[in-house]
């Protein structure tokens, strides 16, 4: 990726800033080495992750899975050890599932892609409701790693899997927790951005 083109030279988003070689998602997490987002939160990618995110077209799964591991591929991060985004307490419980642990597991499965859920979250407040600066502060102090949970020994690398990007408050808090006990190159990899 060239730097002062017109693609960011982080993420290959387009850039629509002042700066020369970032665009906003990479100036908004500094915590990570790498942002690949999958696409803009247009109405296409909206559509199709409201009906996967309501168990509507669980099925979706795989093209999403699909998409994860060619960017996966293209990164030469194929052989990462992938770290899900954890649910909001209570959710599996009420829901009986969690979208990015769905597609952590179809990833594995398919694809043949480790994965480890080392981290927790201990709250149950839905991060929408809050604004960007309450959701960085408030992610501080909701995601903890595991009791009795490590990562593999010889990981490779390590990708922080979540469906959406919107302010960064969770990439940089799953960040902030996996560098305590983690000193590699670490990625974060989204569906889709909201810029």
């Amino acid at each position: 990726m060239k730097k002062g083109g017109t693609l960011c030279a982080r993420c290959s988003q387009p850039l629509v800033t002042a700066r020369p070689d970032l665009c906003p998602f990479c100036m908004s997490v500094q915590s990570v080495d790498r942002l690949i987002s999958l696409s803009y939160f247009n109405s296409t990618m909206k559509e199709l992750l409201v009906l996967f995110k309501k168990g509507k077209h669980p099925g979706l799964r795989f093209f999403f899975a699909a998409l994860l591991y060619d960017a996966l591929k293209a990164e030469g991060l194929e052989n990462s050890t992938i770290v899900p985004v954890p649910p909001r307490k209570g959710k599996l419980r009420r829901q009986g599932w969690d979208q990015v642990d769905l597609l952590c597991r179809t990833l594995s499965k398919h694809f043949g892609v480790h994965t480890a859920r080392v981290l927790e979250r201990r709250d149950r407040l839905q991060q929408k409701t809050l604004n960007h600066e309450e959701r960085l502060k408030h992610m501080k102090g909701t995601l903890r790693f595991k009791r009795n949970r490590q990562l593999p020994g010889g990981v490779e690398s390590v990708v922080i899997l979540d469906d959406i990007y919107t302010s960064g408050a969770t990439i940089q808090g799953a960040a902030h927790i996996l560098k305590q006990h983690y000193k590699g190159k670490l990625t974060a990899l989204v569906l889709c951005s909201v810029v």
